[in-house]
């Protein structure tokens, strides 16, 4: 390692055992690998922590490197990293710090959030997917600023997908102020359970994205959580909970409502929580352009109780005389 690789543009690491060097702070450096353009890690046994600061590097891959909880990150022309299945405990002591002005993909999947992040200048980011484990079993607030400050660092993104944990997890604590934490966001992917305990996570995302053109849910249909179906007749001028909640939300979503234009719903059960949302989209979203609802197989009597429901929307008022509903 005394003269590194002058010539290496490639270099992928499998199953190596670090029990007596848990620490790689000063190993893939400018000096020791100053071609190298795409680096792959998997299944370093015992690695802790980790530092990346080759010059050259174009893509990061680290994977299944359990026990880390210490990363570093210093490459200017990085483009796309990819951390997945690390950080597998929570601890407040771990860090992030990503510094890569040239990034573009960022896919941080099943990896608990570090208590310290710094994520420097990220101003090339187009996508990111986020996944976190269920990390707020004790309603700690450390967690949950931890997390919010994981995403506040992904604010230049222009797309961004995130997985049900983060939703859940947001909708924990009460957020923070009514400011754009995502001003450059286009399209916004989320993965949600969809319950009544996760609204207000959903509302503060979609206040957090003032410019948004489109919007995709994913339905997950998780049978541990009590769906309540929609089941008013369209002449009841009273409104449910959920209603007057999004309702009251007007004020502080009206940027994101005079931009949205796309909307597709993925797993579309016509469940209270969906149909209140749907129809709080129409009548607000004052450039809506099209609105599409992907439902699953169902039997005859609940494809009657759907018709129905399709026919009530239909009559929903609309903001938009453009906007087009589609059922799938």
């Amino acid at each position: 390692m005394a003269s590194g690789f002058p010539s290496l543009h490639t270099l992928s690491l499998s199953l190596v055992a670090l029990h007596k060097q848990s620490c790689l702070m000063d190993l893939f450096t400018e000096k020791s690998f100053p071609r190298l353009k795409k680096l792959s890690l998997d299944s370093c046994l015992q690695m802790k922590q980790l530092k990346v600061s080759c010059r050259a590097l174009k893509e990061l891959v680290i994977e299944n490197c359990f026990q880390l909880h210490g990363l570093d990150i210093s490459c200017l022309v990085l483009e796309d990293l990819r951390v997945e299945n690390c950080f597998e405990v929570y601890n407040p002591k771990s860090w992030i710090k990503v510094k890569a002005p040239c990034l573009r993909i960022l896919s941080w999947k099943h990896n608990q959030v570090a208590g310290i992040i710094c994520l420097e200048n990220l101003t090339s980011l187009d996508e990111a997917f986020i996944s976190f484990p269920i990390l707020y079993e004790d309603g700690s607030t450390q967690k949950f600023h931890s997390v919010y400050n994981f995403l506040a660092g992904l604010c230049h993104a222009r797309a961004l997908t995130l997985e049900t944990q983060c939703i859940e997890i947001l909708s924990n604590k009460k957020c923070f102020g009514s400011f754009y934490l995502f001003d450059k966001l286009k399209v916004l992917e989320l993965h949600t359970g969809f319950n009544k305990n996760n609204v207000s996570g959903l509302a503060f995302l979609f206040g957090s994205c003032p410019i948004l053109h489109t919007l995709i849910l994913r339905i997950v249909n998780d049978l541990k959580i009590e769906r309540k179906m929609w089941s008013k007749d369209i002449w009841d001028p009273s409104t449910s909970k959920e209603e007057q909640y999004w309702e009251s939300k007007i004020q502080i979503l009206k940027p994101f409502l005079d931009h949205i234009k796309v909307v597709k719903i993925h797993g579309f059960l016509d469940c209270e929580n969906e149909v209140s949302l749907v129809k709080f989209l129409l009548k607000h979203g004052k450039d809506l352009e099209e609105m599409t609802l992907c439902t699953a197989d169902c039997n005859y009597r609940d494809l009657l109780r759907r018709q129905k429901v399709r026919s009530q929307m239909m009559g929903f008022s609309w903001a938009s005389s453009n906007a087009k509903l589609a059922f799938y």
